[in-house]
């Protein structure tokens, strides 16, 4: 079932970080699992799905998600949680919160351009107290390893026509024509279709309840292309209790 927004409607307003190579080489996912070998099959479960409509606030959406997945799930709405100025105590409006908070606070100057970078999702994460670290995989072995065994990344990639909807096996592809950047959680390995799972900001209509998959050579062959695979460390205070598994 698919949401009454078409896809010639979404507006994918990722922009790629500025690359940094001392940030690639001094923190790489791998060293968070680096005693594992191989992935496991398993899901972080987010059990809340946003929608950001019309408006091109992925990355905001895809950081609010991570914060609202297993292994620790933030609760926004506690009573006397302090928030800056600008930001209010809804799943939805925080992700919007934020990514204008993105806006005003990433590497490219002014805001007269549309979207913001992952990287700042991520600063902004911080800002609020979420995260206290990020790391950063750089290859297909390593975000496998990171995703199934450390928890869930916040992926910001090309986004082909093929991807746009999944197929009747709930699959994404890699084909067809780049049609912007986006950014979404990647909250799950699954051995047995060899591929990862999705979570997406087009609201629960879209997909598979909100996700879909996305095979290991898709996958793969956008990190080659320079998708940016983003996994906190710390995850902070703040937390609903017993909310660790799948």
């Amino acid at each position: 079932m698919t949401n009454l927004i078409l896809p010639s409607e979404r507006v994918l307003d990722r922009v790629p970080s500025i690359p940094d190579p001392i940030r690639l080489e001094r923190y790489p996912a791998r060293t968070l699992v680096a005693d594992k070998v191989a992935p496991r099959p398993y899901t972080w479960r987010c059990d809340v799905v946003l929608d950001q409509g019309r408006e091109g606030a992925c990355v905001g959406h895809g950081w609010i998600h991570e914060a609202l997945a297993r292994p620790d799930v933030w609760d926004f709405a506690r009573k006397g949680l302090r928030l800056p100025p600008g930001f209010h105590p809804d799943n939805q409006q925080m992700a919007f919160d934020l990514y204008r908070w993105c806006k005003r606070n990433d590497e490219y100057p002014g805001e007269n351009y549309d979207g913001t970078s992952v990287v700042t999702g991520a600063k902004g994460s911080q800002m609020l107290g979420v995260i206290g670290e990020y790391r950063w995989a750089n290859n297909l072995d390593d975000a496998l390893l990171a995703i199934s065994w450390h928890g869930p990344a916040v992926i910001g990639t090309d986004w082909w026509t093929g991807m746009f909807e999944p197929d009747s096996k709930g699959f994404l592809h890699m084909t067809g024509a780049i049609e912007g950047g986006h950014c979404i959680l990647a909250n799950g390995v699954d051995l047995k279709r060899k591929a990862i799972r999705l979570h997406n900001s087009w609201g629960p209509r879209w997909g598979i309840k909100g996700e879909a998959f996305l095979s290991f050579e898709d996958f793969g062959a956008l990190i080659q292309a320079g998708a940016e695979v983003t996994i906190p460390v710390v995850r902070k205070a703040e937390m609903l209790s017993g909310s660790s598994g799948q």
